[in-house]
């Protein structure tokens, strides 16, 4: 599925998705997947939205970011509030990944204030979610809180 979705073959990704006889959380992401990184942001969502109508199936982490970086990539925020309500209703773990794609989501909609709130709630903070929120203000022509949050990641040590 990966495969033939990544090379934008979405006619042979489905027929083996919708074949399988079992699918899990790994063949739905893969599907999802496929989609972002083709630029199908809108068939990511309809795939997510069909996910999370199934019983038997609850989207990880990994399909969340997932999901977050379509939105981030296509500025739709209203379905990345939706999915951050998701995340907040159903409570999956929220790991550092997660907080990133949702800092980053929020920074690349133009909504910094939400952004930086999530940047500043986090327990822990990597190189990356430093460099997202650093890039979100960079992106938005906030040189002084850039290069602000830039020496404050320094004096950190991370």
């Amino acid at each position: 599925i990966d495969l033939y979705g990544k090379m934008g073959d979405f006619t042979v990704a489905w027929r083996i998705f919708s074949e399988a006889d079992k699918n899990n959380v790994v063949t739905w992401n893969a599907m999802i997947a496929s989609y972002v990184h083709c630029e199908q942001s809108n068939k990511a969502f309809a795939m997510f939205d069909r996910m999370i109508s199934e019983k038997n199936f609850k989207p990880s982490s990994i399909t969340l970011v997932t999901v977050l970086m379509a939105c981030a990539n296509t500025g739709s925020l209203e379905r990345g509030q939706m999915i951050h309500r998701y995340i907040t209703e159903t409570d999956p773990e929220m790991n550092l990944s997660l907080t990133t794609a949702l800092i980053d989501m929020y920074a690349k909609c133009g909504q910094l204030e939400k952004s930086r709130e999530l940047f500043n709630a986090a327990d822990q903070k990597d190189t990356v979610c430093w460099n997202v929120m650093i890039s979100g203000y960079g992106m938005h022509g906030d040189v002084e809180s850039a290069i602000d949050l830039f020496d404050q990641m320094e004096a950190s040590d991370v």
